[in-house]
């Protein structure tokens, strides 16, 4: 079975093909391109990391901003009304200090987790 092959741009055409490409006309017969799929994978990331960041400092600034504006006064340190609202700007930031810390740990302990796998005690 002794086949020429002839470049042709996209796909490589046989001697045997008839021309006809509606049978392939859904194969990919170029290798694929790592290259471009790990800097568009990278751009997502970096998307979704300044959104993330973003979304992080605008909750931590709406937090403590509602606790700022919890007391105006002195006598609101006496409302419940002004402990809800402190405690709900508390509770937010606090809320995402915790999701940041998680996500260090859990990071952190994948990474040692890996490197106790890929490089085994001798």
């Amino acid at each position: 079975m002794n086949a020429y092959l002839f470049a042709t741009g996209r796909r490589r055409l046989s001697a045997h093909d008839s021309g006809d490409d509606q049978q392939h006309y859904f194969c990919d017969t170029e290798p694929p391109n790592h290259a471009a799929h790990r800097r568009g994978f990278i751009v997502i990331l970096i998307v979704v990391g300044v959104a993330a960041g973003v979304a992080l400092i605008g909750g931590v600034l709406q937090g403590f901003s509602d606790m700022g504006a919890a007391f105006p006064n002195g006598s609101a340190l006496l409302e419940a009304a002004s402990w809800d609202k402190f405690f709900a700007g508390f509770g937010r930031v606090a809320a995402l200090i915790f999701v940041v810390a998680a996500v260090v740990v859990v990071t952190r302990w994948r990474r040692r987790k890996a490197k106790r796998i890929a490089v085994p005690k001798q």
